[in-house]
């Protein structure tokens, strides 16, 4: 019987400690024991702060372990593209007949349009290219390249065009 009236005792003091903890009953309390509360609280709330910075710092380090596995992979993807898009060109060029270097065949350089390479918007997703779609042919008139005179030779490239698509 004592054992059960010695933890009613315990109970009842806990709960009072615990109301006591939330800020409510405080009015008893005098200011040593006030202090002890106001100490208890620091000290907990610097126990949670450790474990949320150490929580937060675990979490760091796994995001940059995968950024950096990303990067790995991105690297490599990069290298495939690259390597692959060399071999299209050359299985283009072999299916065209042009021949590369000094040999006296077709080396066409086709005009830079000053847009960024398709690659580095593939590997840079959250910048947004937005090329402009091009149908039927852009007259190099609207490149200031077509001069219309009264001089027939002057005429060169006066109905030339190139196609977008071909580009």
């Amino acid at each position: 019987m004592q054992e059960k009236s010695m933890d009613a005792l315990h109970v009842s003091w806990y709960r009072i400690r615990l109301r006591n903890l939330l800020g409510e009953d405080l009015g008893p309390l005098n200011a040593q024991e006030l202090e002890q509360l106001e100490h208890q609280l620091e000290t907990s709330l610097e126990r949670i702060r450790s474990t949320k910075t150490q929580s937060l710092l675990a979490q760091l380090a796994e995001l940059q372990q995968k950024e950096h596995m990303l990067v790995e992979d991105n690297r490599g993807l990069k290298k495939k593209l690259e390597e692959s898009s060399a071999q299209v060109a050359v299985a283009a060029a072999a299916a065209w007949g042009w021949e590369g270097g000094a040999g006296g065949g077709h080396n066409m350089e086709y005009p830079s349009r000053g847009v960024a390479s398709q690659s580095d918007a593939f590997f840079h997703p959250r910048i947004q290219h937005t090329p402009t779609l091009q149908i039927g042919y852009n007259s190099i008139g609207s490149m200031g390249l077509n001069h219309v005179g009264s001089d027939p030779s002057q005429n060169v490239n006066s109905n030339a065009f190139h196609l977008g698509w071909m580009i």
